[in-house]
């Protein structure tokens, strides 16, 4: 009768493979795509997995400006 209903939650692991994650990079690198967008393409859980991917190797977002993750305002 004492029994425990509650459900207990499973964290799901996705695993990317090394080649997708340079893939995912470079466009991201290169301005072609918003984090955002590549998540929508690639199937990857949430932009801050790329933005990580992106600090891990050193990339930075391309000229084109489309980083679109996070926009500060700079006083002059």
């Amino acid at each position: 009768m004492g029994r425990d209903l509650r459900r207990k939650t499973v964290k799901v692991i996705k695993r990317y493979s090394e080649a997708l994650k340079r893939q995912v990079v470079l466009e991201y690198e290169r301005g072609e795509s918003t984090a955002r967008e590549l998540v929508e393409q690639y199937g990857i859980g949430c932009a801050r997995t790329i933005l990580h991917w992106c600090r891990s190797s050193g990339a930075r977002p391309g000229e084109g400006g489309r980083q679109g993750e996070v926009g500060r305002i700079s006083e002059a």
